[in-house]
């Protein structure tokens, strides 16, 4: 499974979340605590918005392959319905 840059940037915030959670509490600093749990629920959100635009584009991706090669399937275009069974399997499934 490829990540788009919302998932990479949540991964990034989830890791520095962690780090600054920790450090604050080994320091006894709530403030940086608070930014590390703040950076933490920001990287859920941001990976969930990647998931889901994965999903759609997954999805929308099949639909069309699906759409192009029954329609080429019933006008006997057998290199136009290759090319939209082509586009169905490579879309993403998530």
């Amino acid at each position: 499974m490829s990540t788009n840059p919302s998932q990479t940037h949540g991964k990034f915030n989830e890791g520095l979340g962690n780090v600054q959670h920790g450090a604050g509490n080994v320091a006894g600093n709530e403030r940086l605590q608070a930014q590390g749990a703040a950076n933490q629920a920001q990287s859920q959100t941001e990976q969930s918005q990647g998931k889901t635009k994965n999903y759609i584009s997954g999805a929308t991706d099949r639909l069309a392959g699906a759409t192009k090669s029954g329609l080429h399937s019933m006008t006997g275009n057998q290199t136009a319905k290759a090319q939209g069974e082509a586009k169905q399997s490579m879309a993403k499934h998530v």
